[in-house]
């Protein structure tokens, strides 16, 4: 059994000057959707748009894939 933590999808946010920047970082997934990083896009784009100081949003990825979609068995475990 391995030691090593699971590696877990996150959406992180940078900012630019006027520009906010969400980036999708589930590399390992492709870049795919998770419950929590679902909740983590809310939050970041309610923030964008309630934030009048970010005249622009952009939605960019980490790694080669922009993303695979949902990460099905972590939205319906049950039926996997």
């Amino acid at each position: 059994m391995s030691d090593a933590k699971t590696q877990v999808g996150q959406i992180r946010t940078e900012v630019h000057g006027h520009v906010f920047k969400i980036i999708i970082d589930n590399v390992a997934k492709k870049n795919s959707f998770s419950p929590q990083m679902m909740a983590q896009m809310s939050d970041a784009m309610t923030l964008l748009d309630r934030t009048d100081d970010y005249w622009v949003g952009v939605l960019c990825a980490e790694g080669p894939d922009f993303t695979a979609g949902l990460d099905m068995p972590k939205f319906f475990a049950s039926d996997f």
